[in-house]
């Protein structure tokens, strides 16, 4: 059996010797078909070849929601864009989906994401604002995209009743070159007089109110009885009225 093995071994290397093409050609007719069935494998692997997943529908969700719900469907996720916080939405929101949800994807597959920006927009001011009247004021901000609904009035004592004396966010106060967020809280310090508040409330037509806050001027007597003062509204129950109609 050794011998013969050996015969063998030495009749291959003769061979091998004297048609070296032959046995080159002969080798690449075993190997290529072996290295082409691995590379499939490898492929077939690589792309997850046969294994699919549905998109779901992720529209409106958070990202991180999102993100682990699209995981579930073996899916790999990328934030492709965002787009400018309306104010009215949670930053984070999906507001768009591609492929589409309901699409047939291989799994592994990318989505891609558009989300709504975590910061609200913001606008830039480019107008004064004190010394206008209030509509003015009020149409120049709402043009601006800044959500006027949520803006309080507040009347204060003013030398030029009828205007607007200062405009806030917060503890800043806008002017030109201001930056604010659409969403942001905002209150109109508005100056009326003396006189003008006895008559304010029942001046205005009551559609479109706006909630107003009241200073009292410093002048009122403590000691004045109280029905010899005009009634005010106090923070906690404010009197709508709509000082746009003034």
């Amino acid at each position: 059996m050794v011998k013969n093995s050996n015969s063998a071994g030495n009749a291959l290397k003769q061979f091998w010797s004297k048609h070296p093409v032959i046995s080159n050609f002969i080798l690449m007719l075993v190997v290529i078909p072996i290295v082409c069935l691995l590379l499939l494998l490898f492929v077939d692997i690589w792309t997850h070849h046969g294994r699919t997943s549905v998109v779901p529908d992720v529209k409106g969700l958070g990202y991180e929601t999102a993100l682990e719900v699209l995981k579930e469907a073996d899916l790999d996720v990328v934030v492709s864009d965002s787009v400018d916080n309306p104010g009215n939405l949670k930053g984070g929101t999906i507001v768009e989906v591609i492929p589409k949800p309901g699409s047939v994807v291989k799994q592994g597959r990318e989505v891609y994401l558009t989300i709504v920006a975590y910061n609200a927009h913001q606008v830039t001011i480019t107008e004064p604002l004190a010394n206008r009247d209030l509509k003015s004021v009020m149409n120049y901000l709402s043009n601006l995209g800044i959500d006027t609904s949520g803006i309080t009035v507040k009347r204060v004592p003013w030398l030029y009743p009828g205007s607007v004396v200062a405009v806030h966010t917060g503890n800043r106060t806008l002017d030109v070159g201001s930056r604010v967020a659409v969403n942001a809280r905002i209150t109109i310090e508005y100056g009326v007089s003396d006189e003008m508040l006895d008559t304010f409330d029942n001046a205005l037509e009551p559609a479109d109110t706006v909630y107003l806050e009241t200073t009292e001027p410093d002048n009122i007597d403590p000691a004045m009885p109280e029905n010899d003062t005009p009634e005010q509204p106090s923070p906690t129950n404010p009197q709508p009225v709509n000082p746009l109609y003034d």
